[in-house]
């Protein structure tokens, strides 16, 4: 607990209390972290949904690495600590302590109990759970506190007891289909509604570092509210909760901007375009303000690409909620599209060329689209006709950028799904660019992401396409899928899974042709159907199967 007091000249305190003297006042560029595009969703097998990529998440581990101190480690150690011993051991020689830090005048020692109590959050739940409601209204009134580490601390903090807030009375838990609780004891909720409210409030605060601190509690309280009530808590709220980021998006400074725009992208997610789209004007409070801020900065500038990434996950996530904003997203997407591409072919053939091509903005813009085709399905396909962007896919999926490559193909699967009509008329084209990424040495770690999707958009080709068309092409494609599975490469399960649902949607288009070749890879082939999730995709593999 010693060590878990700030030293005297932390740099991370000069930072925060900076930024307090600071507010209102525009970034500077040392203040902006550097960021770079999280690349395409990688589409996960089984259910052809998209998962993120990891890299973010160890961009954010490099940081905290370099910010490591004894303080942290001290932390981590009472979480270590609490995990292992548990509340029975801990509280007992904690509880004292920490009683005793949060009436101290030193704010800095107040702090270090708040991030003690943060800690011991899933050690010792069950022993802390007869104290919550008072612990949250205690720490409630601290997120007013004068000092910035002070508010950070206790956002943290209040977000870690979130799940426990939640979790249904023990004579009425009800879980859905899903295994998810129906209910919440009205006291708890009640709880819940005062952390809401709470951390809004700091998501409107002037300083960036606190304001970042309420983002990322927020985030984690509405995945926890997903979780646990399929985001139902939610509703009553929604006002508050979109005025207040809706607000946010409007002001705040370039170095909250991404974690603002995950912050609405997550709301989106976990209420859902089922239910958003009953409430136009909160989807409208919600988009408008990520639409002119994408404006304001022009949008061929690469600062934009957080908010192209944001606007991607808010189509695939509201779906025909999405229509009214559509055809002005679409336009943009396709312009940027084609400009990077003319910029990569002036650089390609002139280095000096004044045509800046940027790759981070070419993923982009066809992460966008994809996001658009997988929301919008069919409803995408009059901006589509009226687009070149049927003739700029091909040359993206032959992009020498294994990253642009994942994009593109992620984008010519969820065309499929949504608009067959303007793919299938290349069909042969696509065939060729995706086996071209599986073949054995193109299956390497870096080329992996593309090489599955190009497995999955294959595999929606393959099930969309005329028997006819697909004969001279089937025996090539077992050959590609079956490569995966029969374990003579290293690969990762998405793509074994990829590779399986391939090989069952073409024997379920061409039983006559696949059948010879069973004896090849039948057996690695029932064994990856096996672990599928179980759904249209397996279901049309084990057609294919039998």
């Amino acid at each position: 607990m010693k060590n878990m007091v700030f030293d005297e000249y932390d740099e991370e305190v000069q930072a925060a209390e900076d930024a307090e003297s600071r507010q209102g006042q525009p970034d500077s560029d040392k203040d902006i972290k550097p960021s770079h595009s999280k690349h395409a969703r990688t589409r996960a097998g089984g259910d052809g949904t998209a998962v993120g990529e990891d890299e973010d998440a160890n961009d954010d581990d490099d940081e905290d690495v370099r910010k490591w101190n004894l303080r942290k480690c001290s932390a981590a150690a009472l979480d270590m600590l609490s995990t292992h011993l548990g509340d029975e051991h801990i509280l007992p020689l904690l509880l004292p302590i920490v009683q005793q830090r949060l009436l101290d005048p030193d704010w800095k020692v107040r702090e270090s109990a708040i991030l003690a109590l943060g800690a011991v959050s899933e050690g010792c739940h069950m022993g802390l759970a007869p104290y919550l409601t008072d612990m949250v209204k205690m720490l409630i009134p601290v997120l007013q506190d004068p000092r910035p580490m002070v508010r950070m601390i206790t956002c943290w903090c209040l977000s870690r007891y979130v799940q426990w807030v939640l979790i249904p009375p023990s004579d009425d838990r009800q879980v859905d289909h899903r295994g998810q609780s129906s209910s919440v004891a009205p006291e708890n909720e009640a709880l819940f509604v005062a952390i809401l409210l709470g951390l809004l409030g700091r998501v409107q605060d002037g300083n960036s570092y606190v304001q970042e601190a309420a983002c990322s509690g927020l985030a984690d309280l509405l995945e926890h509210a997903s979780n646990v009530t399929h985001g139902r808590l939610l509703l009553p709220r929604l006002q508050p909760l979109v005025e207040t980021l809706s607000n946010a998006i409007a002001t705040c400074g370039r170095r909250n901007l991404r974690i603002v725009l995950d912050a609405i992208s997550t709301t989106c997610s976990v209420i859902g375009g089922r239910i958003l789209s009953e409430y136009p004007a909160a989807v409208q409070q919600l988009v408008v303000p990520v639409l002119n801020r994408w404006q304001s900065l022009g949008f061929m500038e690469r600062d934009v690409v957080p908010i192209m990434e944001s606007l991607t996950n808010i189509a695939a996530s509201l779906g025909p909620a999405f229509e009214p904003y559509a055809p002005a997203v679409f336009e943009k997407a396709v312009v940027l599209l084609r400009a990077q591409q003319e910029a990569r072919k002036a650089q390609a053939a002139d280095a000096t060329s004044s045509h800046l091509y940027e790759p981070d903005l070419h993923m982009a813009a066809l992460d966008m689209l994809s996001g658009l085709a997988d929301g919008l399905r069919a409803s995408v396909e009059p901006l589509v006709t009226a687009s070149p962007l049927p003739t700029l896919l091909p040359a993206a999926c032959a992009d020498a950028s294994s990253d642009v490559r994942q994009s593109a193909f992620a984008l010519l699967g969820d065309m499929t799904k949504a608009c067959p009509s303007h793919v299938l008329p290349r069909l042969d084209e696509y065939i060729r660019l995706c086996l071209s990424c599986l073949d054995v040495p193109m299956l390497t770690e870096p080329n992996m992401p593309s090489a599955n999707n190009a497995i999955w958009s294959l595999g929606e080709l393959v099930v969309k396409a005329d028997p006819a068309r697909l004969r001279a092409h089937t025996v090539r494609i077992c050959e590609a899928a079956a490569t995966p599975l029969l374990g003579s490469v290293r690969v990762t399960r998405a793509l074994q899974e990829n590779a399986a649902i391939c090989l069952g949607r073409t024997a379920l288009m061409c039983p006559d042709q696949v059948a010879p070749l069973l004896p090849h890879f039948f057996s690695p082939w029932c064994a990856a159907l096996r672990n599928l999730r179980d759904d249209l995709e397996k279901e049309q593999a084990f057609r294919g199967l039998v």
